[in-house]
């Protein structure tokens, strides 16, 4: 049995592999992924945190996320005593139970737990907890089998006597979830049999059934064919089982499959790197010393004239006077607000002053944009397009913030949503007060860590370098200017049919583009633009982007304009073009490059107004 599973990096911020998720393994099972704060990883990482660090000595088991806009949006959402992000530098899965097979290796790895923990045998079809399994092989060992029960594939030990061979267990592929809570647990198998068919709410605790077997049938499909049996006989099909709500500790239960897309909700917070100015000391002590009799407009000229390379605009100067020149204070967007936290990116890229004379951007470290809106102007696009940026050097940054089971909320997590865990919902479910179902219950939300948000300091996350560019729309143009929900259909439509082009000039599938939606007309009115970008791993992109700027804006251009034609048809049509006006066919993508699930979508908006 291997102790040790690995594992990707990267997966700790996707779907598969993100605390609170569930992954098959071959020697183990399924596990489900502790809290962070119960990693072996998370106790060396904060040994290392805590202790002075010795100059060019790296760190062996984490590295730090160096974006501080990140933090300063994760402290807004409600973590305010967070410090720090922290990348772990290698991610392998284990089982804390295990003895650790060589001296040190549990340092290095991410924690689970056994789920789900009832297993049954094919082929005598006895059904056991994993506890239980073990305590019978570990107490009467079988025939010519030595090895203890942890160093092997979990077998039964009455069917694996002799020369038979070790005969696995299989793990059961039903668990239940709750809406209401976020939680993930087992079925209760050795109560189940004890329930009344007539009720709806079924408790997880009664009477319990001893000699369990489960059994399954080839000639009834589906679930009728799935079934309990208790040692006198009695039995329940997982059919009649799905229809029922488990009630335990006043939140009601579900039945799901391990594997089903309703398992796993993950809710991440991504920040893409942007270069944020820091005045230096001099320039605040000259403003604190010169604004005691200056004008506060002529502050900004007399700044430029003794410190040319400020960057600093007067409605920061203001806001410095304002807080007595705490830059800090002073400096800090509030990025409680997602409109506001992408509205800084915006600002950032678009910003003419960023850029030098041959429109590269000026700090190149973690970023790197070149503005190609001139040599825009030199192509013949329809498309009111107001700003085009190709980004060569891209750093994303990723967390996870929450997770829920069976439903995801409605809307964008938030401070209230993350503080009283709780996310609108748009599910019927049982309402355990009054007995019935109800529906739009509010949505549960579990944290990746056992603290309350308050108290969590530290976060793991993911860092990954991409490449892509951006496009910043003028829908002043638009005759008939439509409402806010029609022009963020035609914003999002937009993005959708530029990366359907791309899928096929630039040598990148759909599922390894990313697009990141800038409509802000609360934040900034007249604001609009997206970002496609694809992360490739922490060596960059295949170039395969931003090689289409070669020729300057020529090609991209070309597509852009290609993206637009793209919309008047659909193989579907006129299904398609009747129905939703978007189909797999023209306008959906993979749900990991579309983060609205592909919603607000339509081919007859777009080319209403485009």
């Amino acid at each position: 049995m291997k102790k040790i599973e690995e594992q990707q990096r990267g997966k700790l911020c996707t779907s598969y592999g993100a605390i609170g998720s569930l992954i098959e393994t071959i020697g183990n099972g399924c596990l489900m992924i502790r809290p962070f704060d119960d990693w072996n990883l998370y106790e060396e990482a904060m040994k290392e945190i805590n202790t002075p660090a010795i100059p060019g000595k790296p760190q062996p088991y984490w590295t730090e996320c160096s974006d501080q806009r990140l933090l300063n949006r994760l402290q807004a959402l409600g973590f305010t005593k967070l410090k720090q992000l922290f990348m772990p530098n290698g991610m392998e899965v284990s089982l804390r139970d295990l003895e650790d097979p060589k001296p040190g290796v549990l340092k290095y790895t991410v924690q689970a737990k056994r789920f789900p923990e009832w297993f049954y045998c094919p082929h005598c079809r006895r059904l056991q907890k994993y506890d239980e399994w073990a305590s019978e092989w570990n107490n009467n060992p079988p025939r010519g089998k030595a090895k203890a029960f942890k160093d092997i594939n979990p077998s039964c030990p009455k069917c694996s006597k002799g020369k038979k061979g070790y005969r696995e267990l299989a793990q059961v592929r039903f668990v239940m979830a709750s809406l209401d809570s976020g939680e993930l647990k087992d079925l209760p198998w050795d109560t189940m049999l004890s329930q009344s068919d007539k009720d709806m709410e079924w408790k997880t605790s009664g009477t319990k059934s001893t000699d369990l077997t489960y059994r399954t049938s080839t000639g009834t499909a589906g679930l009728y064919g799935v079934r309990i049996e208790d040692g006198s006989g009695k039995s329940v099909n997982m059919a009649a089982v799905q229809q029922k709500y488990f009630v335990e500790a006043g939140k009601a239960y579900k039945m799901v499959l391990r594997s089903g897309n309703n398992v796993f909700f993950p809710y991440f917070i991504n920040s893409i790197y942007i270069p944020k100015y820091v005045p230096s000391s001099q320039e605040i002590g000259w403003l604190k010393k010169y604004s005691k009799w200056l004008p506060i407009t002529e502050l900004l000229p007399e700044l430029k004239e003794h410190f040319p390379y400020s960057k600093l605009t007067q409605s920061q100067i203001d806001r410095l006077i304002a807080c007595d020149f705490d830059a800090k204070k002073a400096l800090d967007t509030n990025y409680e607000s997602e409109d506001n936290y992408r509205l800084d990116e915006m600002q950032c890229i678009t910003d003419a002053g960023n850029y030098d004379s041959s429109h590269v951007y000026r700090d190149g470290n973690d970023f790197m944009s070149i503005d190609y809106t001139d040599d825009l102007k030199n192509h013949a696009v329809t498309v009111p397009i107001k700003g085009l940026y190709c980004l060569r050097r891209l750093k994303e940054t990723k967390t996870m913030v929450a997770y829920s089971r069976i439903e995801t909320g409605v809307g964008e997590v938030d401070k209230k949503a993350l503080t009283n865990l709780k996310m609108k919902g748009r599910k019927e479910w049982w309402d355990v007060q009054s007995q019935q179902i109800r529906p739009n219950v509010p949505v549960g939300l579990q944290l990746p860590s056992n603290d309350k948000i308050a108290d969590i300091k530290y976060l793991p996350a993911v860092e990954a370098f991409g490449e892509g560019f951006f496009v910043e729309l003028d829908f002043s143009k638009i005759l008939n200017s439509p409402d806010k929900t029609t022009l963020k259909t035609v914003l999002h439509t937009y993005s959708h049919l530029v990366m359907k082009e791309l899928e096929s000039q630039c040598g990148y599938p759909a599922a390894s583009l990313s697009e990141r939606l800038y409509f802000l007309p609360d934040a900034d009115p007249g604001r609009f633009g997206f970002m496609i970008y694809a992360i490739c791993g922490e060596d960059g992109g295949y170039g395969g982007i931003t090689s289409l700027f070669n020729d300057g804006a020529k090609r991209i251009c070309e597509i852009l304009e290609a993206a637009k034609q793209r919309a008047q048809y659909c193989t579907n049509d006129p299904i398609c073009e009747n129905e939703s006006g978007h189909c797999f066919a023209c306008l959906d993508l993979p749900e990991t490059s579309c983060l609205e699930r592909n919603e607000n979508l339509s081919r007859p908006v777009f080319c209403k107004y485009i």
